[in-house]
């Protein structure tokens, strides 16, 4: 018997907000598209959060800091402020917090400079890739000396990743020398930046390490992966048999709160859509990936909250 999907309706909604304190809430696609706000959205928000309700922001977007993505969010009228943005990078930081000695083991770290700050801020030490481009390039790789105290190779979305950055990574994994835990910040293939427009994500560069290495990483902080919210979950009081997960895509934010036992609601404003409906009414999508509810947007919730 494949797994249930309700279409959101009041009643639903009521009994819903009854056994619920918490909203995960993922941003691209449910909140805003780019930089343009999914309208309606705002006034959900701000009505859920003066109901009581917590309300966090979780995204696998690793190329900006916790304080950069407040800004954003709050740029639109949502209630938020630091403390509620739950990164992949914040994640990652979290979880390296926890498996590393601090006073010494390094991360050797290929993404964005805001995910070095957020590895910082965390008292994480961090080694950035230092093999300079051009000529003679690959004889530098060479005989380029390791840091001794690199523990973790981590890598994530990196516009500017190239060649001789991989193979620093590469030989950090390959050394005899060290034993380094590989961890990704997330493995998303790809990520929207416009209507029908997809640029390659954190995912694509995973593969790229992972292939040279012939190993695939130890841990992936992001969702759909529990590590998201085990990373934090202590921190935050976030109780799973109380918590909603709102997002837009099926193999990721839905799965993520099936591999978390989080009730879930797909919106339709991003990735998916109503053909992706009908695909999970027909049993033809994985139980892990089918949503408790869906409605068409966010914003649909204001009918309810009157």
């Amino acid at each position: 018997m494949p797994k249930k999907c309700e279409h959101l309706n009041k009643e639903i909604f009521n009994c819903l907000m009854k056994s619920i304190n918490t909203i995960l809430l993922d941003c691209d696609g449910v909140l805003y598209r780019g930089n343009c706000m999914v309208p309606g959205v705002d006034a959900v928000l701000n009505k859920l959060k003066s109901m009581g309700k917590r309300l966090f922001y979780v995204t696998n977007n690793s190329s900006k800091t916790r304080i950069q993505f407040s800004k954003k969010l709050a740029s639109f009228g949502f209630p938020v402020c630091e403390n509620n943005v739950i990164s992949s990078s914040y994640s990652t930081a979290m979880y390296l917090r926890s498996k590393l000695n601090l006073n010494k083991d390094h991360v050797f770290c290929i993404g964005s400079d805001n995910l070095v700050t957020e590895l910082k801020q965390a008292c994480l030490k961090v080694v950035t890739p230092e093999i300079p481009e051009g000529v003679g390039g690959v004889e530098k790789a060479l005989n380029y000396k390791l840091h001794p105290d690199v523990a973790c190779v981590l890598i994530a979305n990196d516009e500017n990743l190239t060649y001789l950055k991989v193979a620093e990574g590469m030989r950090y994994l390959l050394s005899k020398d060290h034993e380094c835990i590989f961890v990704a910040t997330n493995s998303d293939s790809s990520y929207p930046v416009g209507v029908d427009i997809l640029l390659p994500g954190a995912g694509s560069c995973v593969k790229m390490l992972e292939t040279a290495v012939g190993r695939n990483v130890d841990v992936t902080c992001g969702k759909p992966n529990v590590t998201m919210l085990k990373a934090v979950q202590d921190e935050f009081e976030i109780e799973s048999d109380k918590t909603l997960m709102v997002g837009d895509r099926l193999d990721t934010d839905i799965e993520f709160a099936s591999h978390c036992s989080l009730r879930s609601l797909l919106v339709l404003t991003g990735c998916a859509n109503s053909g992706d409906v009908t695909r999970i009414q027909n049993g033809d999508v994985p139980d892990t990936s089918v949503p408790n509810y869906y409605t068409e947007s966010l914003a649909d919730l204001a009918k309810y909250l009157v």
